[in-house]
């Protein structure tokens, strides 16, 4: 080894030898010591000198701190001899390396993002690690990442970082499209710190943002128990719902409609994994006999977007409720509270449904019947009418003072769904009041329901 001793500049250095590769010079900076230079290689001395280059330490990388002297030879295998007059001045080593150089030096380690092929509006995360290489401490410096080559970057700012220290900043961004965008994360982006190596602050990174993997909700079956029901009886329909799609499917809502022209009966699914199922069960009481058609709607709100949006919907399953052949009912007949609005007389009551219409029937029980502002409830039971549509009400005018002021009837089913109608009168039943008849055809309401 060769020393160059404390100038900055050697004097000429004579080296010689033999080798069978090539001969390297390394160039550094020591402690007690400017410069030294290193031959390695079997030396030998001869004296046969051999042309060869020189490549200049100032022109390799920061990391390749060595000087190479390639020798042009003729032939690999033998051994080839050289001798090397030459000059090497400190200068001709590179900066970094120069005693009392002491500046930072800011580079990008780290640069990735999450997910790493993001879909198109959905956030991607850009995790950036800046670390200081040099042997000062950087003062407050910006960090700026560029989403695609157009974009002006986002910005986040580092107060200090000290040698050798790390930090990683984040930045979040959703791509509108897919495609390859060329990605770029630079540290001291307004050359704030005066560094040691200013070639060395920017990292490049191609993002690929890919087309979304989307789910496909559809109804995969529907049962229904009993799969007979009667009429006014509870039917229980269990809807099973799938994503057959390559995606996962998030929250969404389920429909069933029990007939044509229902509003609906919804139930909410959380999400689906892809080719995940899900059981859901409905309730619902028929009124009338079928046939009814039914239909299931997965995603009825549109919340998913899917690979296929027309094949979440399933038609055609045909429920037919069976009417029972009798049907126990409550009728409510409310007298007015008028002066002698009440009556002896006996009342009669035919009613009229979808179903079919009932016997004429005496309404009668212990209590004192149809005193004024008195409510009286009787309790009956006969075939299935089904919805009630009318009801004929009178009386046969024996007693004394017969005549009657009804207000209205309420009817309701006491087995099954417990419907209610209305059949509303506020006028007299009496040969003396009002037209003289004795006898009112009342329509039927649902209870609750006005009139005009």
């Amino acid at each position: 080894m060769q020393s160059i001793g404390n100038s900055y500049c050697s004097s000429r250095i004579h080296l010689s030898g033999s080798i069978r590769g090539d001969l390297k010079i390394r160039c550094f900076a020591g402690r007690n010591r400017m410069a030294a230079l290193t031959a390695a290689g079997n030396l030998t001395f001869n004296k046969i000198p051999r042309r060869f280059t020189l490549i200049d330490l100032s022109k390799l990388s920061k990391t390749m701190q060595s000087l190479i002297l390639n020798l042009k030879r003729k032939d690999m295998k033998t051994q080839i001899t050289f001798a090397v007059i030459a000059s090497l001045c400190l200068t001709a080593c590179p900066p970094w390396i120069k005693p009392g150089n002491q500046k930072p030096d800011l580079v990008i380690t780290n640069f990735s993002v999450s997910p790493p092929s993001p879909e198109p509006q959905k956030n991607v995360k850009a995790n950036l690690t800046v670390q200081n290489l040099g042997k000062k401490s950087a003062a407050r410096f910006s960090v700026r990442w560029r989403p695609f080559e157009s974009h002006p970057g986002f910005s986040q700012d580092i107060s200090e970082l000290s040698s050798e220290e790390s930090k990683t900043v984040a930045f979040e961004f959703a791509y509108s499209n897919t495609g390859a965008f060329a990605s770029e994360a630079t540290v001291d982006a307004q050359n704030a710190v005066d560094e040691s190596n200013e070639a060395n602050n920017t990292s490049s990174l191609t993002i690929n943002v890919v087309p979304p993997v989307k789910a496909d909700l559809w109804i995969r079956d529907i049962t229904f128990d009993p799969p007979e029901a009667e009429v006014n009886q509870t039917m229980r329909a269990s809807v099973v719902v799938e994503n057959a799609g390559p995606g996962p499917a998030g929250s969404f809502v389920v429909m069933w409609r029990p007939y044509p022209g229902h509003a609906g009966l919804t139930k909410p699914v959380s999400g689906l994994h892809a080719q995940q199922s899900s059981s859901l069960a409905f309730e619902f009481i028929y009124n009338n006999s079928g046939p009814f058609q039914t239909e299931a709607i997965a995603d009825v709100n549109l919340q998913v977007s899917e690979t296929d949006e027309a094949n979440s919907k399933i038609l055609g399953i045909v429920i037919r409720p069976r009417a029972p052949e009798s049907m126990a009912y409550e009728i409510r007949v409310k007298t007015g509270s008028i002066e002698d609005a009440g009556t002896d007389a006996k009342v009669y009551v035919i009613l009229w449904g979808k179903n079919g219409k009932s016997d004429e029937f005496q309404l009668d029980n212990a209590e004192n019947n149809f005193e004024r502002n008195n409510t009286d409830i009787f309790a009956f039971r006969t075939k299935y009418l089904g919805e009630f549509e009318k009801l004929r009400i009178r009386h046969d005018s024996s007693k004394k003072k017969p005549g009657w002021f009804l207000d209205y009837i309420e009817i309701s089913e006491k087995e099954g769904s417990n419907r209610c109608w209305r059949f509303d009168c506020f006028r007299w039943l009496a040969k003396d009041e009002d037209d003289g008849q004795i006898e009112r055809e009342l329509n039927a309401l649902q209870c609750g329901a006005k009139t005009n």
